[in-house]
């Protein structure tokens, strides 16, 4: 089975890594168990393939969390 090496991102308790959410290295495509069924991605049959473009489970690498706010920015203001 193919795993991240320990130390990568989302391996363990990386923080800003989501581990259950898995994003396909070839079309983009994002395996979230909340939406297929509750299986986990380490879960899946080693003959799992994206159901975007086909590749093998070994494409996937863990999706990043959205950055958090940083306190006291304002990222859009609206003058008026």
């Amino acid at each position: 089975m193919n795993r991240p090496p320990a130390g990568y991102p989302g391996h363990g308790a990386a923080p800003g890594f989501q581990p259950d959410q898995w994003v396909c290295t070839v079309c983009g495509y994002v395996y979230c168990p909340r939406l297929c069924g509750g299986t986990p991605f380490q879960a899946l049959p080693p003959d799992y393939r994206c159901p975007g473009c086909g590749h093998p489970k070994a494409v996937f690498i863990p999706r990043p969390a959205p950055p958090a706010p940083r306190k006291g920015r304002v990222d859009h203001e609206v003058r008026l």
